[in-house]
């Protein structure tokens, strides 16, 4: 981006990076301009990175504005979809709200279409981000602001490609009453025909940590959420993926009680789910003993699966990858 850009970077609010299917790779990225102005900035590579082309901005605003903690992710169909919490509606901020805009380019990363206001009266510091469906629904999720200071997940469906957005759906009644935004969006990803969603969330009277659901049949209805975090404290920063054959995984960070007396360390955690929707008890992913945040997940063609952290050392914070198979109890 240069070395006079100056990039925000911090928790839910980092840059985002997807791959097309010709080598193409696409960085999102949040660059400040005046104050807390920002824009979002884009840059591509048709070369798998090797070198990328000037950044451009994406943002079509007419008024200085906050435009932060956003997500982007590449469709089957090769588009690219870009998703934020944008304050231009009220540039001095003095609702304590944003709204979710979305903005496609359909060239592969040569330009973008218009920012499109997705959502109003949205939670200002949970990212949204997509999922994308077998006949070519587009799904967007994010934290709505109800009526009392509720905070619960939101989605909204399109069944045409993007053209049109269904009336949102939310996710699960937490009831979450908070005063304040708690920097923790959802994941959600689309396989085998059933939509899945994983989120925190301390509403319900209910041990706070991660929910878990899923829907059958595109968004419209969702099953009762379950606990995909038992026994783990503080669990949260959730994020699902997609595996060979079908599969789903789900990976988050939380804390171990080592005794009675004692917590362990913030750690990455696995989770897999079930044919039917059944989950697993969260595994313990092994580090370097130090406190972790915000764990990553992938996984290849031949059954490994990959978790990334940042860990807290006394150099500093490092990077940390552990490699394990499908089967969670195979890593090293």
């Amino acid at each position: 981006s240069g070395p006079t850009v100056n990039v925000s970077s911090h928790g839910e609010n980092s840059p985002s990076l997807d791959f097309g299917t010709l080598r193409e790779a696409y960085v999102l990225f949040e660059q400040i301009t005046h104050g807390e102005d920002t824009d979002l900035m884009f840059a591509r590579s048709l070369n798998t990175g090797y070198w990328f082309e000037k950044p451009y901005k994406i943002t079509d605003k007419e008024v200085p504005s906050s435009n932060a903690f956003s997500s982007m992710r590449v469709a089957p169909n090769g588009d690219l979809w870009a998703a934020w919490l944008d304050s231009r509606d009220d540039p001095e901020q003095t609702t304590g709200k944003a709204a979710v805009y979305i903005a496609r380019s359909t060239d592969r990363g040569e330009s973008f279409g218009e920012n499109i206001r997705l959502a109003p009266g949205v939670c200002p510091c949970c990212r949204p981000t997509f999922a994308f469906g077998d006949e070519g629904e587009v799904f967007v999720s994010w934290r709505q602001v109800y009526e009392g200071s509720i905070r619960d997940m939101a989605i909204a469906t399109s069944r045409d490609g993007g053209e049109t957005f269904e009336a949102p759906v939310r996710v699960a009644d937490d009831n979450w009453h908070i005063e304040g935004c708690p920097h923790s969006g959802a994941s959600i990803v689309y396989s085998g025909g059933r939509l899945y969603v994983a989120w925190y969330t301390a509403g319900s009277n209910a041990e706070p940590g991660v929910r878990f659901t899923w829907s059958d049949d595109a968004g419209r209805s969702f099953v009762p959420a379950v606990n995909a975090s038992p026994g783990v404290r503080f669990a949260n920063h959730p994020m699902l993926t997609r595996i060979e054959g079908g599969g789903v995984l789900l990976t988050f960070q939380g804390r171990a009680l080592e005794t009675e007396s004692k917590w362990g360390p913030v750690s990455p955690f696995l989770v897999t789910v079930g044919d039917g929707g059944e989950l697993s008890l969260p595994m313990q992913v092994p580090g370097n003993g130090g406190s972790i945040s915000y764990p990553v997940l992938t996984a290849d063609s031949q059954g490994a699966v990959f978790v990334a952290w940042t860990e807290a050392t006394r150099q500093g914070n490092q990077i940390v990858m552990s490699r394990g198979a499908t089967a969670v109890s195979t890593y090293p």
